[in-house]
């Protein structure tokens, strides 16, 4: 029998400063496959991930900090979570002609931060890209495309199939919730 236990959750890290604007840049992957991720426990999470199942910011490959990086005609393969999450600060990135499928979570994340850090994560290209099979595994609320916080993005011509949740997900925080506390918080907020 042929077995397979991947121990990686994450094959390929870009990891940028924000605070002393200093990004990952003009990285080019092409034809490449990745393949074969774990997921990382609940358990196991930092404090800084706990947030809704489907914003699981594990990938296969993760950018965050990063700035006209291009990922074209590659494959992502069997991840345990998502497949490729570009998170936070993520500007002018390109994903093209690439396949990415059986994943844990969904295809492609673009995750910027919460509510009051705006245009951060923008400008990112996803186009041409085959998506499929994906929530696999825990989250099945996971969609192909998922989008918070991030704006002024292309999505175009995407071919994505055999989706447990939905195909594109835009999400964000409305700031009639965010600046009431007991709006965002019914019964557990008290006033000074």
């Amino acid at each position: 029998a042929k077995v397979i236990a991947p121990k990686l959750n994450e094959l390929v890290r870009f990891q940028g400063d924000e605070e002393k604007q200093s990004f990952v840049q003009n990285i080019i992957f092409k034809g490449i496959t990745f393949a074969y991720t774990d997921r990382l426990p609940e358990n196991e999470w930092p404090d800084h991930w706990i947030c809704r199942q489907w914003e699981n910011p594990d990938a296969a490959l993760y950018f965050s900090g990063a700035q006209n990086c291009v990922l074209k005609d590659c494959r992502i393969l069997h991840s345990g979570a998502y497949g490729l999450t570009i998170n936070h600060y993520g500007q002018n990135n390109r994903i093209e002609n690439c396949e990415i499928g059986y994943t844990g979570s969904g295809g492609i994340f673009l995750e910027g931060h919460g509510f009051g850090t705006l245009d951060v994560n923008k400008n990112n290209i996803i186009t041409c890209n085959y998506v499929h099979d994906h929530g696999l595994g825990n989250y099945w609320h996971s969609p192909a495309i998922q989008i918070f916080q991030s704006g002024h993005n292309t999505i175009s011509y995407n071919l994505l199939q055999r989706s447990a949740y939905s195909a594109i997900s835009i999400t964000g925080m409305r700031e009639i919730y965010m600046s009431n506390p007991e709006r965002f918080l019914p019964g557990t907020y008290k006033g000074q």
